[in-house]
């Protein structure tokens, strides 16, 4: 990605050579870990756990982030699309109830070539709401995307009630989700 327009905040930085953007990222793609994950809501992790994979890097990064060693300061380890189909594969042979993709946005390219192969479980497209239309087209991987628009519209309102601007990508996101 040349000119990196994944997220809302347009940064242009050249991924493909190394430069990093607000969310940190170039194109080497960097997940903290990939494991069962008892802790989502119920209806998420249900009784056999959530195959959570924790995406590092973050386009938002929250002052109250839980997870922020991951997000803000990039933790983890350099994977390849098919690593990552690996572990998608892995987690649901471990009997995860779905693949839980926490903050992907900046990846969603990745992730997309990584489910070339159908999966017997649900995705989840588990994204702190600050999407561009962009990521949210190339959302035809996931199974569950219902609650992004509650996410991108409380993402907003948090950065409306900080006195940040919301950029024009974010209300093209909202408005696309309304379509």
């Amino acid at each position: 990605m040349s000119k990196c327009l994944m997220c809302p905040r347009g940064c242009l930085v050249d991924r493909e050579n190394g430069e990093r953007g607000f969310c940190k990222s170039t194109n080497e793609y960097i997940i903290g870990s990939a494991d069962l994950h008892f802790w989502e809501e119920p209806c998420i992790s249900g009784n056999r756990g959530s195959g959570a994979i924790f995406f590092s890097g973050c386009n938002l990064r929250c002052v109250f982030c839980q997870n922020s060693d991951i997000s803000a300061k990039n933790a983890g380890k350099a994977i390849t699309p098919q690593n990552l189909a690996a572990i998608f594969k892995n987690l649901e042979s471990e009997g995860a109830h779905n693949i839980n993709l926490v903050t992907p946005g900046h990846y969603t390219h990745a992730v997309a070539q990584s489910l070339d192969e159908k999966l017997e479980v649900p995705v989840v497209y588990n994204s702190n709401g600050y999407d561009s239309v962009e990521q949210l087209r190339s959302l035809a991987f996931s199974d569950i995307t219902a609650a992004l628009k509650l996410g991108l519209e409380m993402t907003l309102d948090m950065l409306r009630s900080q006195g940040k601007e919301i950029s024009k990508g974010s209300l093209e996101a909202l408005a696309w989700l309304e379509r």
